[in-house]
């Protein structure tokens, strides 16, 4: 049996096109299967509840040449995973030079904890309405987005071409992502270089065709 990819995903914006991004720069072949979260009847959430109990998304279902399926959730755990696969041919989204591939991971975890998890905070607030949030933890997360795309993100970017160094890795598309979401929240203002930065990254071909239109 050949093997196969599928990646289940909610049917508006969200990090699961962080996922699609990955597959089309490593020309990886994949299915996606989309849902509208409401609705627990459609093929996508019935097929996410088979192999997810928690229906988490994005989900990655890879299916094996031995037909033994390996599902896979946490988009930038599919990342990694997709990055290492010996099908990636030529493509190193993560870096083969031990130092190099640290410091991609090292930009990732900054990312992850000073601007992901704070940027999902407030979105919960500001566009799910979800009261238990206080006003002062929406400040704080403001703040601390804003920290590090002044601290951090425009400091790299003018070290270097990319978030990690000179070349394209799963960092740009994390960070890609972080900023287009900063930018369409109003959180902080991108400094001229970092605007232009996120046009290249969005003239790259195999950039999410749902990101185009705007984050959430």
């Amino acid at each position: 049996m050949v093997e196969s990819f599928q990646l289940i995903a909610f049917s508006f914006r969200t990090r699961a096109e962080r996922v699609v991004w990955c597959f089309g720069e490593l020309g990886i072949p994949f299915d996606v299967l989309r849902f509208d979260m409401n609705d627990s009847t459609s093929p996508g959430y019935m097929a996410l509840a088979k192999v997810n109990a928690r229906i988490r998304v994005p989900a990655l279902i890879h299916t094996l040449e031995n037909n033994e399926q390996f599902v896979l959730t946490e988009s930038m755990a599919i990342l990694r995973y997709l990055a290492s696969l010996p099908s990636r041919g030529k493509v190193h989204l993560i870096p083969e030079n031990a130092q190099e591939a640290a410091r991609v991971d090292e930009r990732i975890h900054i990312g992850l904890s000073q601007m992901d998890a704070h940027l999902w905070l407030m979105f919960e607030r500001r566009s799910l309405r979800r009261a238990t949030i206080p006003e002062q933890m929406d400040s704080h997360s403001a703040a601390e987005v804003s920290q590090c795309v002044h601290k951090n993100v425009s400091k790299w970017l003018k070290e270097s071409e990319f978030i990690a160094g000179n070349s394209f890795t799963l960092a740009d598309i994390l960070f890609t992502h972080l900023l287009d979401w900063t930018r369409g929240m109003a959180v902080a203002e991108l400094e001229p270089h970092v605007m232009d930065y996120l046009k290249r990254m969005e003239q790259r071909p195999a950039y999410p065709p749902l990101w185009k239109a705007g984050f959430q």
